[in-house]
């Protein structure tokens, strides 16, 4: 059942690492491995706790694993090594006049490998869909800036003007690929088609005007964020050639004004402030306001104390006693679902190191500093209880908790629990872990299982990827992903041209973060619970461990 923390049943004679005729439930890992995998997460504290960046291809999540395997220059599907490391293959399907590289996934589809930027913004306005004008602007500040994309935009507007022959055969190829059109035996090359141009021009138009829309509508923030962007946009439209076309440059500048109105609206605290309302009113953003002011709640609040003599470290710690570990596991959905349902793409794409948190919005930032809230608090209420018997129920009752949260698909709140448990303040506890029930050290297992970082989250990416919404991923799966992708992968191709499956597979995997944003939990809020989570004085691991070593001295002595 849901219940808050039971009575133990007695303590076992010994630690489970010791040689003693092992018991009915699965031991913990002895103390030399658990110690080896607490040092490696110390050393990953910077961000979500212990979060591992991949270091192999075997590594990553297995929908992101595929799209660097299939697309990624110098890659092939079966050229892996035995370490997971991709091996060298060559370019194909390169031409210099379209200034794009396609090839031939394994399922024989074209796919874009890269171009130059003129060659990628020419295949994506006039040749793609949607999703990928999208992912387009999503991920192209990885390897160009708005200013160099305007230019590249305006210059298509003159070739679509111009609308030579060599430029309609071009697109045509491209339109042909790009739409994953299997490539049959001389197809290529074949002409003697009679081409309408007006109606391609008007057609290409269009399309582009679609494609400088999706910009204005979902990525605002580059206009509010660098005037010249604006006025070079809007002498565009005052130029003679955009002038006779007035029903496009209307498209334009009246999706232009709504933004900017919207943004004018909503915030006029300075610059921070309407950027921040531009990637708030994004048509892609469809978090309601309920759930951005509840990832607004709450701050840590830290101050220096006293540690000579004991005191409690949670201003309330017997109304644990009145809390089930159900429903400390759904206040802490909750406030998770909140957070993570309001992620912004660009916060995947860019995401923060903890040297450059600091005075940094955005809801990837408040998820980051809630998560360290939380393993800060699941320590403290442990080490809040002088007697043995007490620390091991509560410590009963957080396992509890993260088992709950497993149950409910709150990957990242169960990993903010065993976060909080692999603190080495509570870690080296070990008389009170032994007086755990064996029912619940049974769970402390399974939560070792699946959390603790054995073979780059495997196990856990597998339940990730397995799990139907609601659910909270742990955010660090992504980040994990995201950091490979990056580091990994070569922003150029060979040839010298933007290697565009990389920038492909980024916006890839804030598609699978977005996965998860749409449908929503529907607990209620507990406010005593509520309360309880945000309101505490968070200590610093310095004086946890302090604290520890009162509760159980070193060499084995405990109170």
């Amino acid at each position: 059942g849901h219940s808050g923390p039971s009575s133990p049943k007695a303590p076992l004679n010994s630690p489970s690492s010791q040689s003693s005729p092992p018991p009915p439930v699965p031991p913990l890992p002895d103390d030399s491995e658990r110690l080896q995998r607490r040092a490696t997460m110390a050393r990953t504290l910077n961000f979500f706790a212990f979060v591992q960046p991949s270091t192999s291809v075997n590594d990553l999540s297995p929908a992101i694993r595929h799209s660097v395997l299939a697309g990624s220059q110098g890659f092939s599907v079966d050229k892996i090594n035995e370490q997971g490391e991709l091996m060298k293959r060559e370019e194909k399907e390169r031409n210099e006049d379209e200034e794009v590289i396609f090839y031939h996934d394994p399922n024989g589809m074209w796919q874009l490998q890269g171009g130059t930027l003129r060659g990628i913004v020419r295949v994506i306005a006039l040749s793609a869909g949607n999703q990928e004008s999208f992912d387009f602007f999503l991920s192209f500040r990885l390897f160009s800036s708005p200013s160099e994309v305007l230019e590249e935009i305006i210059g298509l507007f003159y070739d679509i003007l111009k609308n030579t022959p060599s430029f309609l055969t071009h697109i045509k190829e491209s339109r042909l690929k790009i739409r994953n059109k299997k490539r049959r035996p001389g197809q290529e090359g074949e002409g003697g088609e009679e081409v309408d141009l007006e109606r391609e021009k008007t057609q290409n138009l269009l399309r582009f005007c679609n494609f400088w829309k999706k910009w204005i509508t979902e990525f605002f923030e580059d206009f509010v964020a660098d005037e010249v962007l604006v006025r070079r946009m809007l002498g565009f439209f005052e130029e003679d050639s955009a002038k006779e076309h007035p029903v496009i440059i209307k498209k334009l500048r009246d999706s232009f004004d709504r933004r900017m109105e919207q943004v004018n609206g909503l915030c006029s605290m300075g610059f921070e402030g309407r950027v921040q309302a531009a990637r708030n009113t994004s048509s892609h953003n469809l978090i309601n306001q309920t759930s951005r002011d509840l990832s607004s709640k709450g701050t840590i609040k830290r101050t220096k104390r006293s540690m000579s003599s004991k005191k409690f470290l949670v201003q309330h710690p017997k109304d644990l006693a009145d809390m089930t570990a159900w429903d400390i596991a759904q206040q802490m959905t909750i406030r998770d679902s909140a957070l993570y349902c309001s992620i912004q793409p660009w916060e995947v794409v860019t995401p923060v190191k903890k040297d450059e948190r600091e005075g940094r919005g955005g809801s990837l930032v408040e998820l980051v500093n809630y998560f360290n809230r939380v393993v800060l608090l699941v320590s403290q209420c442990i080490l809040s209880f002088e007697k043995l018997e007490q620390r091991s129920k509560v410590m009963s009752l957080w396992v509890r908790v993260a088992t709950h949260c497993l149950e409910i698909n709150n990957y990242n709140g169960a990993m903010e629990v065993f976060a909080g448990l692999n603190q080495l303040a509570v870690f080296r506890l070990k008389h009170t872990i032994a007086a755990m029930s064996d029912e619940d050290k049974k769970r402390m297992q399974k939560l070792d299982e699946l959390l603790a970082p054995h073979a780059g989250y495997i196990k856990l990416k597998t339940a990730v990827s397995t799990s139907a919404p609601p659910c909270v991923p742990y955010m660090g799966l992504y980040i994990s992903d995201m950091t490979y992708i990056l580091d990994g992968m070569p922003s150029k191709l060979e040839s010298g041209m933007y290697n565009y499956q990389k920038f492909q597979t980024c916006a890839n995997l804030v598609q699978q973060v977005r996965l998860f944003q749409d449908v929503k939990y529907t607990f209620e809020d507990i406010a005593p619970v509520q309360a309880f989570l945000e309101g505490f004085t968070a200590l610093t691991e310095e004086e946890l461990y302090k604290t520890s070593l009162e509760c159980e001295k070193r060499g084995g002595g405990k109170s």
